[in-house]
């Protein structure tokens, strides 16, 4: 990768148009990536601290170990993401959860839509500290009302993997029934992804009162 082809961004922020990304990666895995990718001149990895891999801060010792400095997204464009992200309803929803005694960041929540006239896709992210710790089922019940109830959307469809024995017990419980199995390749490798949908009929009539 002797030369990166690069997209330059609202506000003149120049960002590479080819990255590597870090979910499913173990701590070690994702210090040997960022190595590899850095050495190989990849400019743009994507971490996440909810993705539980960065055990003593690897990919931060390794950025500095490399003098990259940190690849983000700049505080200038803070602002036009958050435009991006919020108040699109119906089209898209996107919602930090905070723990209200404390405001503690517990995690985040977000719906969109798929296709035109189609369904809609969603996801709830636990932060690594709160997982666990019952944080999961209220959020998603949050996201369905705010779904079904205040944007009018028809149907709800997530997927992950099928030993995430906790995320599937806290959809089965809202109501979510299993559609179908997919197989993704990630990082090379094979994954199986169980499909589950809920509409907003079945959540009408089996939502807790």
């Amino acid at each position: 990768m002797n030369k990166q082809m690069t997209l330059t961004l609202t506000g003149g922020v120049v960002m590479p148009m080819a990255g590597i990304g870090t979910f499913l990666l173990s701590p070690d895995e994702a210090e040997t990536s960022c190595v590899s990718a850095l050495a190989a001149g990849c400019r743009l990895i994507d971490t996440a601290n909810a993705y539980v891999n960065e055990r003593a801060d690897a990919v931060e010792k390794t950025l500095e170990r490399l003098d990259t400095g940190c690849i983000d997204l700049p505080e200038p464009l803070w602002p036009a993401e958050h435009a991006r992200l919020v108040g699109r309803e119906p089209e898209r929803f996107y919602a930090f959860v905070r723990e209200i005694e404390t405001g503690a960041f517990v995690g985040e929540v977000n719906f969109q839509r798929e296709s035109p006239g189609g369904g809609y896709g969603m996801g709830v992210v636990i932060h690594a500290p709160f997982r666990g710790r019952g944080y999961g089922l209220p959020a998603l019940e949050l996201l369905l009302r705010r779904a079904f109830e205040d944007c009018g959307v028809p149907v709800l469809r997530n997927s992950f993997e099928e030993d995430r024995a906790a995320a599937l017990a806290v959809h089965l419980r809202s109501g979510f029934r299993p559609v179908g199995r997919s197989v993704w390749t990630r990082f090379a490798r094979p994954v199986t992804l169980l499909e589950l949908e809920l509409t907003r009929e079945e959540w009408a009539q089996n939502r807790p009162t």
